[in-house]
């Protein structure tokens, strides 16, 4: 048997550069390494489009050449429909071909996967376990209802069979197949992120916010009395050892000077973090990294002296979801840990104490009740905290959370097609404006941060390198964001279009077909 995963050709946001989309995914070389560790005779193989410009032509030619048994695909909400053309190739090519997708979109999709999206079977949620036993199981023929996480239909019957226990112990996974993935070839995250490894050193998260995913694909499911599903949030963590065992075939083998840390909340133990600056220092590597932090655990993190030991190992990008500019809109979101008064003091401290870290926040607008003034407080919070740069996405309900079920009940969502899921097209109102509004508002929010003076007193002036070159990144995105908005404005008045105004961000952000794409 031989199995092949393919991360597929798909589109870029127009403002970045490509590889900011392409970083290399975790998923597929942890579901290879769990293969290869059970069953030695089983051949594995990972198609990484992105970062070859591999083509949907040239994929094709690809799995011709290999011809695979099985092939296995899954992603994100935005990307999943690349999946149907992934597994219609495979079929094409092979009608016995097994095709087996995953990932967060389908997890929660299993009925639209397994019906419109061309998937065999779909494993659900953590997939190593589950991957290995599905295939031992269509290998020797057995009953697929006894394996844990899985979807899959018989005779037109739709049979989603019981969640899988999470993995207790993370230590127990194999090393992920980087030898499968390409990493000769540099990995960049804008200008000042080159060559870059990923990794991650837990699962789960602490919070249960109505907007986020991540915490219930990796959370414990459970099956209450009247047969529904129940999930509680779990988090999981790697040894110190077993997480520096990664990093150093990362940073030795594989020569990465720049980790980015896929976990969803990096540092929620104290007493792990700091066992694992004092093993980086010991051994003397010399790395920068980037994490997703939480305010409330890094006031923690610097009170007990870790924060000083984080920031010496080499953290450089320190990313904290602010969401909102009030603590009871944060409690709307279900973010229930951390408040106004931890944000605003957390980023104090970093900017007074640690300037050579780079203090990036994300907010969420578009929420239920939202109004052009609340969209410009997030901007004026922002301008507040002095912050170095920010994320300013719309409110995205993707299935499976909280608030994706609110939406349905509510016939909320105006654009239901999910290749329109960005994060940043409003895909549906508030109570007080319209997605074209929601955009345009986002639009001005972002005009009064990024202004003139944030960029040359605070940045280009600034006598920590790393500034200079992530302040040169955001003038080039920002004209190359303009140049785009001109030629779509041009494009409509040859095309006739009046409402221009309306449709500027709706058009400039959403994502854009590479020149590779088709080839």
């Amino acid at each position: 048997m031989k199995v092949v995963f393919v991360n597929s050709p798909r589109y870029v946001h127009p403002i970045m550069y490509e590889t900011n989309d392409y970083l290399m995914p975790l998923n597929y070389p942890c579901l290879a390494a769990a293969i290869r560790d059970k069953m030695e005779d089983i051949e594995v193989k990972i198609i990484d489009c992105p970062p070859m410009r591999i083509g949907w032509k040239t994929l094709r030619k690809i799995i011709e050449k290999e011809k695979p048994d099985v092939v296995g695909c899954g992603d994100v909400v935005l990307y999943a429909h690349e999946s149907v053309k992934v597994f219609k190739i495979a079929k094409e090519i092979n009608p016995r071909c097994i095709t087996i997708a995953g990932g967060h979109f389908f997890s929660f999709m299993v009925e639209k996967g397994l019906k419109e999206y061309m998937a065999d079977y779909i494993v659900r949620f953590e997939g190593e376990e589950t991957i290995v036993e599905l295939l031992e199981y269509l290998r020797n023929n057995r009953d697929l209802e006894k394996v844990k996480g899985i979807g899959f239909k018989r005779e037109g019957k739709i049979i989603i069979t019981p969640p899988r226990p999470l993995i207790k112990n993370l230590d127990e996974l194999p090393i992920p197949a980087f030898d499968l993935m390409v990493m000769e070839k540099p990995s960049s995250f804008g200008m000042t992120w080159l060559n870059a490894g990923v990794l991650e050193k837990s699962r789960g998260c602490i919070d249960h916010c109505n907007y986020c995913s991540l915490w219930k694909v990796m959370g414990q499911y459970s099956i209450k009395q009247d047969g529904k599903e129940e999930v509680k949030p779990c988090y999981r963590q790697k040894s110190v050892e077993r997480a520096i065992e990664e990093v150093e075939i990362l940073y030795h083998k594989y020569k990465k000077r720049y980790l980015f840390w896929v976990d969803a909340t990096w540092n929620v133990a104290p007493e792990w973090t700091d066992a694992f600056c004092e093993e980086v220092l010991k051994r003397k590597m010399k790395f920068n990294y980037w994490a997703f932090l939480r305010a409330d655990c890094l006031l923690q993190d610097e009170k007990l002296g870790i924060l000083e030991k984080m920031v010496k190992i080499g953290l450089k990008h320190a990313l904290i979801g602010i969401e909102r500019s009030s603590t009871e809109s944060l409690q709307t979101l279900q973010k229930s840990r951390c408040t106004y008064e931890q944000t605003k003091e957390v980023f104090e401290v970093l900017r007074k104490k640690y300037p050579q870290v780079i203090r990036v926040g994300t907010f969420i607008a578009g929420v239920e009740n939202e109004t052009k003034e609340s969209i410009m407080d997030l901007a004026n919070y922002a301008l507040d905290l002095k912050l170095d740069y920010i994320e300013l996405f719309t409110l995205t309900p993707n299935p499976g959370t909280t608030i994706w079920r609110e939406c349905v009940r509510k016939d909320w969502i105006e654009i239901k097609d999910y290749k329109q899921w960005d994060w940043r097209t409003p895909i549906m109102p508030s109570e007080y404006m319209s997605r074209e509004e929601i955009a345009n508002t986002i639009e001005k929010a972002l005009r009064k941060f990024y202004h003139l003076k944030h960029l040359i007193f605070r940045q280009l002036l600034s006598p920590i390198s790393l500034r200079r070159k992530t302040a040169f990144w955001i003038i080039y995105i920002t004209i190359k964001f303009m140049t785009l908005h001109i030629a779509n404005l041009l494009k409509g008045i040859f095309e006739g279009k009046k409402d221009l105004k309306s449709s500027k961000i709706l058009k400039v952000e959403k994502v854009i077909k590479p020149k590779w794409y088709d080839t």
